[in-house]
């Protein structure tokens, strides 16, 4: 009887970790100092395993911005390929890819690459720019940056991910701005999916048909719990969140986002928000 009981916990157990780091290689195009940074504590919070010391090569060059400058200037492109799982080291190189656009360059690692996870972290810019997609050009303010073009097409690379709808996660009202312009273009690129939205500020559900779901009837969920369940039933092809909902504490320390990263079904699409 006892060795039952002690096989189902090692089955649990087993389960857990394979859950927990289902993450083995993922791939975050850099284009900053800053984000190279928030690689870090990123790979060390979410992809170490319990108890085990992470050595980190965050850059194996000795002038990593020279390969940032050369990706300004429009002859490469970096990409930081985050190596861990089951492994006592995690490793953050940087790759430098040569291709006429940011998109293609990513898009030939990501085929060649076989990663199971597709990490951005955007940087918004303020002004209004214009963007290209096939015939038609699309206007969007605040949410300028070159990483926009790629998004929507790359996502869709992702193996063994749901089509269907895309869900975001909100805050305040310029947040909520910003993520909807990315779930646009996603929702654009995907035959106009309906967006599902989550706002943390009233932790209400926002669905494209114009109904809304309250926490009241589920109120021992946690957040977590309840987006995560949210984007099992919606089958989300993506997951759009902003780290300008919880300024004060960096996204990589903040739990709601921790659990989000490590068990969310979808590919995750970090918008970070300028601090409040």
């Amino acid at each position: 009887m006892n060795s039952q009981i002690e096989q189902k916990k090692d089955d649990v157990q087993h389960q857990h970790d394979r859950h927990r780091f289902q993450y083995t290689r993922v791939l975050i195009p850099t284009d900053s100092k800053e984000i190279i940074e928030l690689i870090i504590p990123f790979a060390k919070k979410f992809l170490k395993k319990e108890g085990e010391i992470v050595t980190l090569n965050v850059i194996d060059s000795s002038h990593p911005l020279e390969v940032i400058d050369q990706w300004k200037k429009g002859t490469k492109i970096s990409i930081a390929a985050v190596e861990a799982g089951y492994r006592n080291e995690v490793k953050v190189t940087p790759k430098v890819v040569n291709h006429r656009s940011v998109a293609g360059g990513i898009t030939e690692e990501l085929r060649k690459g076989d990663y199971d996870l597709l990490l951005f972290v955007i940087n918004p810019h303020s002004g209004k720019r214009s963007f290209r997609f096939g015939s038609k050009t699309r206007s969007i303010a605040r949410t300028a940056d070159r990483d926009m073009m790629m998004i929507s097409h790359l996502t869709l690379l992702m193996d063994s991910r749901p089509e269907g709808t895309i869900f975001a996660v909100t805050g305040d009202d310029s947040d909520r701005k910003r993520i909807r312009a990315i779930a646009a273009l996603l929702s654009e690129e995907m035959g106009d999916a309906p967006v599902t939205e989550f706002n943390l500020s009233t932790e209400r559900t926002r669905t494209a048909e114009g109904g809304s779901e309250s926490r009241s009837s589920r109120k021992k969920e946690t957040t977590a719990d309840r987006i995560l369940r949210l984007l099992s039933e919606s089958r989300s092809s993506a997951l759009v969140i902003s780290t300008a909902i919880s300024s004060r504490v960096p996204f990589y320390r903040n739990a709601l986002f921790e659990k989000l990263i490590k068990e969310s079904p979808s590919p995750i699409i970090i918008f970070k928000g300028k601090r409040r």
